[in-house]
């Protein structure tokens, strides 16, 4: 399951560690651990230089080091340095950085240790022995000391908690290559023996294992025990760092992959088609998915949904493919996936299953559809997967296009659906409204392609409302003046979701304006008289009769006689007074019989 955008905000913040994200030299975000490590305030953090901090002796080294890690060099990823306190007093700190993606670019995750404590340790133990030990089991950390053979000779009071074992063990003569995991051994083999030639190893990481055979991992801290000159055997400091090994992991894995779907991320993808490409595999295909209509959807019903649909496209995407093939959400609405050892036969079959899983997610979900766009091409002379994102981006596209019509269609009844849902149950107005309007179009000498286009606008102009709430669309009394203002809201949300349908591209003007008043007093532009569009004052006359005559939450129907009368009464405020004479004549006067 995918790490969610708040839970990594959460372990960012949480974490006992001190963790900075440094990018072109300055702090880009720092959680608590670090305002209590340097004693200033986040505000005061953010945007300064790091090298604010760093004790001058260790500037150069710091920056070196971060300068080449973005250059994509080999470098360790810890070192020691010094750091001065909001006090000023100076810190020693053991850092961990490692390069992730920030806002789009490189930056530098770095996660710092106070190790004050420790230094302070080490030189009282090179001040006194029996201080030394008397500190040494005071320490919340294991000490231990071990001599030229690597026998453990001394362990703080923490040691055999830690290590899993008793006294009596150390009574018999036990390594301290004993308690290493077997595939680090060689590795602390040889820094043991560095050691043991007066060497300094700093701070190693290894897998440690206790008596019973579990493991976890450590971070140990040696110096060489020096006696007439030569060292004799080693002394050692070991924290777990099982804690900031699962931090580490979830904030790598955080930065590679696309919090919302759980899919890898743009950043992991171009990274995967570098080392693909290198690895030598005799076919390679790619498929590239467009989730059509997200905009619209965006725009209707919130980010919520859209979100949830993005969600739906990555669960089919991870049901039709295999545990080999990397799939990742390349943007927006796009994901791209690469099949190693795939050739054109089995990119086709996966595209099947693709179309055939989206169906199979609409049978269940009818209410909000899933629609992709498919491409995919296999790698002929060539392992060049640049172009082979093209070409399968450019294939993807061309069925965007033959197929955009059918595709349109279907985001277009959802729009229907949600409208339906919002309609006042009032005997069909949906039906009845492009009929009256078509009457009173043909009065005006609408052409065919014009009536069509104003029962278009009929049917959608008030699409607006699918955002609106329940409780003011069906509320059966009057609205309060706050509830009023949000209600007209929906003539600027409907402009903005029939920009984003090309079916409704035409009447989004319309829909925008279609509660302007003849007398300038409506809304939302405050327009007058022949400034509002014909097909606006013709809904408005034609919607405003059948809403009268039709019961609504909070009141009954008005007669025929009562509606027409009103229409009169509002004719030259409200109501375009020409058009209302029109539309009077268009009635069938049998109605009233």
């Amino acid at each position: 399951m995918a790490v969610s955008a708040l839970n990594y905000k959460q372990m960012f913040d949480t974490s006992p560690l001190a963790i900075l994200i440094c990018q072109d030299g300055s702090y880009r975000a720092v959680n608590p651990g670090m305002t209590r490590l340097t004693g200033y305030t986040e505000k005061e953090l953010l945007g300064t230089p790091i090298t604010e901090q760093i004790h001058p002796a260790d500037t150069a080294r710091v920056l070196d080091s971060a300068r080449r890690r973005l250059a994509g060099e080999d470098v360790p990823d810890s070192y020691e340095f010094k750091a001065f306190h909001r006090s000023g007093e100076v810190r020693c700190l053991q850092g961990y950085f490692s390069l992730i993606e920030y806002s789009g670019r490189p930056a530098i995750l770095g996660q710092l240790i106070d190790i004050t404590r420790q230094k302070l340790a080490e030189e009282q133990i090179k001040a006194s022995e029996a201080k030394y030990r008397e500190l040494a089991d005071s320490l919340p950390e294991v000490v231990f000391e071990a001599d030229h053979e690597g026998i453990i000779k001394y362990g703080n009071n923490n040691c055999c908690e830690f290590f899993g074992c008793t006294k009596e063990d150390y009574e018999k003569g036990i390594r301290v290559i004993d308690y290493v995991a077997p595939e680090d051994r060689e590795r602390a083999a040889l820094n043991i023996a560095r050691l043991l030639k007066g060497e300094n190893v700093g701070m190693v990481e290894y897998t440690a294992r206790r008596k019973d055979g579990s493991t976890f991992p450590i971070m140990i801290h040696s110096n060489p025990v020096i006696k007439d000159g030569r060292p004799v055997g080693l002394r050692s400091i070991i924290m777990d760092i099982t804690e900031r090994k699962q931090m580490e992991e979830r904030l790598k894995i955080q930065s590679l992959r696309d919090p919302l779907t759980g899919l890898y991320n743009r950043f992991y993808f171009e990274n995967e088609m570098e080392r693909i490409e290198k690895a030598g595999y005799d076919q390679i295909s790619m498929i590239i998915c467009d989730v059509d209509g997200l905009k619209i959807i965006n725009d209707s019903f919130g980010h919520d949904s859209g979100d949830a649909l993005l969600i739906a496209a990555a669960g089919v995407l991870k049901s039709s493919l295999r545990d080999s093939d990397v799939i990742a959400r390349i943007g927006g609405d796009e994901f791209a996936v690469i099949l190693p050892n795939c050739g054109l036969a089995p990119a086709e079959n996966a595209y099947y299953r693709i179309l055939n899983a989206v169906e199979k997610y609409n049978a269940a979900n009818s209410w909000l559809p899933l629609s992709f766009s498919v491409g995919f091409a296999t790698t002929k002379n060539s392992l060049n997967l640049r172009a082979l994102h093209k070409e399968a981006d450019k294939n993807m596209y061309r069925e965007k296009l033959t197929q955009s019509k059918i595709k349109r269609s279907a985001v277009v009844k959802t729009l229907e659906k949600a409208m339906e849902a919002k309609e006042y149950k009032s005997e069909n107005h949906a039906e009845r409204l492009p009929l009256l309007v078509s009457d009173l179009g043909r009065a005006v000498y609408f052409t065919r392609q014009k009536l069509d286009d104003l029962c278009l606008l009929a049917k959608f102009h008030d699409i607006g409302n699918i955002c609106m709430s329940d409780s003011i669309l069906f509320k059966p009394g009057p609205l309060t003046v706050l509830e009023k203002n949000e209600m007209k809201r929906h003539c600027e949300i409907g402009h903005r979701i029939a920009q984003s349908a090309p079916e409704l591209v035409i009447i989004a003007d319309w829909i925008l304006k279609h509660h302007e008043w003849w007398n300038g007093e409506g809304y939302p532009m405050g327009l007058k008289g022949e400034e509002i569009p014909l097909e606006c004052r013709i809904l408005a006359i034609a919607d405003a009769f059948d809403a009268m005559t039709s019961d609504r939450p909070h009141r009954k129907a008005l007669s025929y006689t009562e509606a027409i009368a009103e229409l009169k009464r509002w004719a030259g405020i409200q109501f375009d007074p020409e058009l209302v004479r029109k539309f009077l004549e268009t009635l069938d006067m049998q109605q009233f019989n």
